[in-house]
C-alpha cells in the first residue's frame, strides 16, 4: 500500500510520542509545575505561538532532543536570514490537518 505525505506525517507524529514514552517524557504524564509552561512553542520570526497538535507535538519533541528552545522557524525563514541547513538534518512538520 502506498503511502501518502498525511501519512508520513502521521508517522513522524507517532515515532516521536513513541520516543517520549520510551524516555519517560510524555510531557502528558510527567509532573509538572505551571512556570515548566510559561513560553510556549512559537515562531520568533512570524511572533506566532503554535496552538493545539502543533504546541503539543513541538513541546514534546523539545523534551525528546533535549533542545533548551522552544522557538521553531521556517525552512524560508532560515533561508531569508542568511542561515543554512546542515546537510543530513531532518525537518519536523507543524502542519494543520
Amino acid at each position: 500500500m502506498k503511502t501518502t505525505k498525511k501519512d508520513d506525517y502521521i508517522n513522524q507524529i507517532a515515532d516521536v510520542f513513541y520516543e517520549a514514552i520510551e524516555k519517560d517524557l510524555a510531557p502528558w504524564t510527567k509532573s509538572w509545575k505551571a512556570e515548566d509552561f510559561k513560553y510556549s512553542s512559537h515562531n520568533p520570526i512570524s511572533k506566532n505561538a503554535y496552538k493545539g497538535n502543533n504546541s503539543l507535538f513541538l513541546e514534546t519533541l523539545r523534551m525528546v532532543k533535549n533542545y533548551s528552545s522552544n522557538a521553531w522557524i521556517t525552512f524560508n525563514q532560515v533561508k531569508e536570514l542568511g542561515g543554512n541547513i546542515e546537510k543530513g538534518s531532518n525537518i519536523f512538520h507543524a502542519r494543520y490537518i
